[in-house]
């Protein structure tokens, strides 16, 4: 009896002291919570290098907030080597581009401090380090997905595929405060800032493709181009491209079952023999961000961030005999650059509204500019159109000097006496 009493004392002990350990962490956890439930104070915020803060004031407490997440948003966007000036457009004010780079992305932990200091709002936004770590998370692994699937499209020889991912990770770049490397991926040099790598890699893809064309031929009043896509002597098996057709801007895709050839139309008649084609290479693909709103908001920021993806190709029309050679003892005539802008604007100056039309065609392709002269800072080198209500008068090359028409070579000091009372249009091929 003595020895079982003495068991169960122990035990008894035992349990107690479980319990009495139990309970002491429970109290302490309760405690530790309340603790951190209890609400920081500005200055502690403040003084804490591991937290990112915002403030602002404002007579309305939701203006004082969207300020102050401004102002927070604003310091994480110090490391991304941005500054909103260089990307800030008439559209949108430094507010809006600071909010459209961070949709469809919650920032965890997003904490506010509200007082009310008559007759206005003060509010605090902050967030720790660590939070904000956090909430770019996704978008890290976002960017290196669009990344790994764009080289695997690239070796499929699927180069417009891997230019939309390219580009995409490159938009998420932008808006990812982050350092973050090209470590992990095949013969990069993980030292080598992923947005500087893509930004190459889209540019070297770019200048990799190449355009060939073969004789046209004719359907009818149509002209046919035939061309062949090649990326490091392979046929292209993905890839989209805008031309201008003497019609409008035609979008066309390039897939697998054309194997890099592709016969394309143009509608106005051509009038020389040899004439030069612009085409652009898709690789933003706007039509397919409709389902990702935040790389739709960083497409729209970063307007002015483009790359070289013109591709001129030039066009023989055997149909059209090449032009009769000059007599030796003529003179020289003035040099005016000719090119395939030019040529379809000079067929289509008969109508004043078409001929703008197709002015803003152009414009759209990114191939000319057009406007006041003081657009053009001195303007030598660009063409000028005079027109009236119906149609365009004549179309000159200044060369910084005299105004020379395209056609005739006749030159001009000034356009006031010849050409008085008309529309002058400023317009300039883009390299």
């Amino acid at each position: 009896m003595i020895y079982r009493g003495s068991k169960f004392l122990k035990n008894l002990v035992s349990y107690v002291t479980i319990l009495t350990t139990l309970l002491c962490i429970f109290y302490s956890l309760i405690l530790i919570d309340k603790l951190q439930s209890q609400p920081l104070e500005s200055s502690q915020i403040k003084s804490d290098p591991h937290y990112v803060w915002g403030e602002a004031e404002a007579a309305k407490r939701e203006k004082a907030r969207h300020q102050a997440e401004y102002n927070l948003m604003t310091k994480i966007q110090v490391s991304m080597n941005i500054s909103i000036t260089d990307i800030q457009s008439e559209h949108m004010d430094s507010t809006e581009i600071v909010q459209k780079m961070y949709t469809g992305m919650t920032l965890r932990g997003l904490q506010r401090i509200y007082k009310k200091q008559n007759p206005k709002w003060d509010v605090l936004a902050y967030i720790h380090e660590d939070s904000l770590k956090a909430s770019f998370h996704s978008r890290r692994k976002k960017i290196l997905s669009y990344v790994a699937t764009g080289y695997t499209l690239l070796e499929q020889d699927k180069i417009g595929d891997a230019l939309r991912n390219f580009y995409w990770a490159y938009l998420l770049m932008r808006a990812y405060p982050y350092d973050l490397t090209g470590q992990g991926i095949p013969g990069i040099e993980n030292k080598i800032h992923l947005q500087v790598l893509l930004q190459n890699i889209i540019n070297r893809i770019l200048q990799t493709i190449s355009v060939q064309a073969e004789k046209c031929y004719k359907e009818g009043n149509v002209a046919i181009a035939p061309l062949r896509f090649i990326y490091k002597e392979q046929p292209i098996r993905h890839l989209n491209f805008v031309y201008y057709s003497g019609q409008g801007n035609e979008y066309v895709p390039l897939d697998a079952t054309d194997n890099g050839s592709i016969d394309i139309p143009l509608y106005d008649t051509p009038t020389s023999r040899i004439r030069k084609l612009t085409l652009i290479v898709e690789y933003a693909y706007k039509s397919e961000m409709e389902n990702d709103d935040s790389i739709k908001q960083l497409n729209d920021i970063f307007t002015s961030t483009s790359f070289n993806n013109l591709k001129n190709v030039t066009l023989v029309f055997p149909w059209i005999p090449p032009p009769a050679e000059a007599k030796k003892e003529s003179p020289p005539s003035p040099i005016v650059p000719k090119t395939e802008a030019l040529e379809v604007l000079y067929g289509n100056r008969y109508d004043t509204n078409r001929f703008l039309e197709v002015l803003e065609q152009y414009k759209k392709l990114g191939i000319l500019k057009y406007g006041q002269r003081k657009k053009f800072g001195t303007g030598k080198g660009c063409y000028v159109a005079v027109a009236n209500n119906s149609s365009v008068a004549d179309i000159l090359y200044f060369n910084g000097k005299e105004y020379i028409e395209v056609k005739s070579n006749n030159k001009y000091k000034n356009l006031h006496n010849t050409f008085s009372g008309k529309r002058v249009i400023w317009i300039r091929e883009e390299q």
